[in-house]
C-alpha cells in the first residue's frame, strides 16, 4: 500500500487537479479502510469537476462506506439528478 500512495502522492504533486488519480486515491484509501480519508479524495475530484457521475459515485459509495449517510445521500441525490434514468 505504501508504494501505491507514494506513487499516488508524486502525481498528485504534480498534477493536483487530477481527478483520475485523486478518484485513485480515493478508491486505495477506502480499501485500506480510511474512510475519512476516501471520503476527502472523492470530494476533491468533484471539486475538480462537478458534473463527474464516476466521482459522485464513489462519493456516495465511500461515504456510506464511512457511514457519513448525510454526504451519500447528498451525493447519490446529484448523480440522480444529473442522469436520473441510468440503471447504474
Amino acid at each position: 500500500w505504501r508504494a501505491c500512495f507514494e506513487l499516488l502522492d508524486v502525481s498528485l504533486n504534480r498534477w493536483p487537479d487530477d481527478g483520475a488519480a485523486l478518484l485513485a486515491r480515493s478508491r486505495a484509501l477506502a480499501r485500506h479502510r480510511d474512510g475519512a480519508g476516501a471520503v476527502a479524495a472523492a470530494r476533491a475530484a468533484l471539486a475538480h469537476a462537478p458534473q463527474s457521475e464516476v466521482a459522485l459515485s464513489q462519493l456516495a459509495g465511500a461515504a456510506l462506506a464511512a457511514d457519513d449517510h448525510e454526504t451519500s445521500l447528498e451525493a447519490a441525490t446529484k448523480l440522480i439528478e444529473l442522469n436520473p434514468t441510468s440503471v447504474d
